[in-house]
């Protein structure tokens, strides 16, 4: 029941409410459509035998919830604001999956098509007539912030700002606590990953005292000790992706676009007359955690690993971080000497990590010295294998990245650093086969930013195209850096013979990529896009480009193995089909039950961009396919918590 592949609906008003509301639905297709399941929701403690609950009689319904309770009792139970009508319960649900026809994505397309709305979905279940709902579990097993020793057999724990293990207040607390003491002692769940919920943001900053010294206090003594340590929680936020949704649909509500704050601009002004120029600072009163991040330029790299995450953990929790780039240090250093600046950075600053993102020169292995001798923590982050370069990178990425003082000062600094954060899994192996004895990580990258359009991406635009390819001019694309070169010359014999196939067929690049020299006598049919260094107005002029097709060549190297797949995430954001290689990271995104990506070993790249540009469905299938994967599978919240993971590691 965990990343279950749920698309997100179109309106931000018909969200999940919580990372499991739509969960439910799914149950009868993962059940095989055969017996009968039962749903409970996560926040919950269960005191009795379950059996009496799972034989429930259908009586001819396909599900039963909860009891409807006595009008006295609605009126008297009913929160200010509230329906006047009481909501079906549906927080405890017992399933006949032979009846039930439920898919979630026809739910999610019928909320689309605004044939019902998520409260009419979850408080009425109005995907189901009155006579297929039995109203049967009794209120015991589904008590809501309401515990009877002897008479509840389930505790729900409905308010989320209360719940236990983000409120050290709660009225019934002490049996939830009680339960996580049982798991510790029989080793169900360990102090570390109890620890490491904490550091997630999952759990509050005083549940370790709680479990630990809670029970020991006199009764007497407890309301006072749950005050005391809930000082402790004074700057935590809890369920901060929850109420970061809930913003969102609120904006929606009021007719306010979906996107994030606009960026920055680039420099701002120093911090103090001595201070080096920030080029972004976001400041907050918490001791801790406090992140410099030293880059090697401000391109895509820093924002997609760092910039957006980051923005939201200090939005929601008052993270600080700062950033200044590898040509600040230089002009900072050029008179005065690395000590100077990093004792500027302290004042400044006063970090608690420092991270390296691609970073080497000026003074990359004396800074590094330099903050460890001052107790501070540091980080080597790197997304390409920029101790290997491959030579068909081409000359000046050779002499930029591969001189021998870059190389020396990023050896040390991958050696030396606390930890090597890196962006894919077979670059993580490279590298720790490399440094046997370092702690090198690895996680989800990059995220899914289709918050960042201003106008989003409908792959139905080009359908127009698709009828009358003769007249209307079908673009491909290709996006990249000019160390790409040589990785898009290898198709150009493809894209020869499909442009001579095709006279309204057009090709474009966008990046520092050049135009190969063999497609220049194709004259207007060919163009090439400059790109801005701003992340999200590259994005946005993606998008705008309305390419039909947008292509993955890679060579078949080392190097291109280490690479993400943020060409993939990119177009399907800007709701582009792809082609890639062969052979690389894409294989299995071409081979799921869903297809999300076209693939071409080196002698089919003709005949695949050939089946493309004539499928008008193909290539909106596989858009949509993307579109849901990646929307669940790189979400933003989930690089947070994967840096919150690594400074709890270091």
């Amino acid at each position: 029941m965990v990343n279950l592949p749920v698309r997100v609906p179109k309106n931000p008003l018909n969200w999940q409410r919580t990372g499991f509301s739509f969960s439910r639905f799914c149950i009868p297709a993962l059940a095989g459509y055969q017996g009968r399941a039962l749903y409970l929701d996560a926040d919950m403690i269960v005191f009795a035998d379950i059996a009496s609950l799972w034989h429930l009689p259908f009586n001819g319904a396909k599900v039963i919830i909860q009891e409807d309770l006595p009008i006295p009792r609605q009126q008297t139970n009913q929160k200010l604001g509230a329906p006047a009508k009481r909501v079906k319960q549906c927080a405890v649900m017992l399933l006949n999956c032979d009846r039930l026809d439920w898919d979630i994505n026809h739910i999610i397309d019928d909320l689309d098509r605004e044939r019902y709305d998520y409260a009419q979905l979850m408080n009425e279940l109005c995907i189901l007539p009155e006579s297929d709902i039995e109203q049967a579990v009794p209120f015991h097993w589904n008590s809501l912030e309401h515990y009877e020793p002897g008479k509840t057999a389930l505790l729900h724990y409905t308010d989320m700002a209360t719940q236990p293990w983000v409120y050290a207040n709660n009225q019934h607390g002490a049996l939830w606590l009680e339960e996580i003491r049982q798991m510790l002692s029989s080793g169900a769940l360990t102090r570390d990953e109890l620890k490491q919920e904490i550091a997630l943001g999952y759990c509050r900053p005083s549940l370790m005292m709680d479990l630990d010294w809670g029970h020991r206090v006199p009764s007497g003594f407890y309301p006072p000790f749950q005050k005391l340590i809930g000082l402790m929680d004074k700057p935590y936020r809890p369920h901060r992706e929850v109420y970061r949704q809930k913003k969102i649909r609120l904006n929606a509500a009021k007719g306010q676009p979906n996107t994030q704050p606009k960026q920055q601009p680039e420099k701002q002004q120093p911090l103090g007359p001595n201070s080096p120029r920030y080029a972004y600072s976001f400041q907050s009163p918490c001791r801790q955690p406090r992140i410099l991040i030293l880059v090697d330029n401000l391109r895509a790299t820093y924002f997609l690993s760092f910039h957006y995450a980051l923005k939201q953990l200090h939005e929601t929790e008052r993270l600080a971080f700062f950033v200044i780039d590898s040509a600040e240090v230089r002009r900072w250093t050029n008179r005065r000497s690395p000590e100077a600046f990093v004792n500027q950075i302290i004042k400044d600053i006063a970090p608690t990590v420092v991270i390296f993102s691609r970073y080497a020169l000026p003074y990359g292995d004396k800074l590094l010295t330099l903050f460890k001798a001052q107790k501070i923590s540091t980080v080597y982050h790197v997304d390409d294998d920029l101790l290997h370069l491959h030579s068909d990178l081409g000359e000046e990425i050779q002499n930029r990245l591969g001189h021998p003082d870059v190389l020396q000062a990023r050896q040390r600094l991958m050696k030396e650093s606390d930890l090597i954060y890196t962006s894919t899994v077979f670059l993580r192996d490279r590298i720790s086969h490399q440094f046997r004895d370092q702690t090198v990580f690895c996680g989800t990258y990059p995220p899914y930013l289709d918050c960042l359009l201003e106008t989003p991406s409908n792959p139905a635009k080009h359908k127009a195209k698709a009828q009358a390819l003769t007249t209307q001019p079908l673009t491909i694309g290709y996006m990249g850096s000019k160390g790409h070169q040589l990785d898009l010359e290898v198709i150009v014999p493809s894209l020869q013979q499909c442009l001579t196939a095709h006279p309204a067929l057009r090709f474009e690049t966008f990046g520092t990529i050049q135009m190969p020299a063999a497609l220049k006598s194709f004259g207007s049919r060919i163009h090439a896009h400059k790109t801005n260094i701003d992340y999200a107005s590259f994005l946005n002029q993606l998008n705008n480009l309305n390419w039909d097709i947008g292509l993955i060549p890679l060579q078949d190297t080392l190097f291109n193995r280490c690479r993400s797949a943020t060409k993939f995430i990119e177009y399907t954001i800007c709701g582009i089909p792809a082609l890639a290689s062969r052979g690389h990271r894409y294989d299995h995104l071409a081979q799921a039950p869903d297809p999300q990506i076209m693939t071409a070993a080196a002698a089919e790249w003709t005949t695949q961009l050939e089946k493309m540009i004539g499928d008008y469905e193909l290539r909106q299938t596989l858009v949509r396919n993307a579109q849901v994967h990646c929307a669940t599978a790189f979400r933003l919240d989930l690089l947070e918590a994967q840096i919150k993971k690594i400074l709890a590691l270091v």
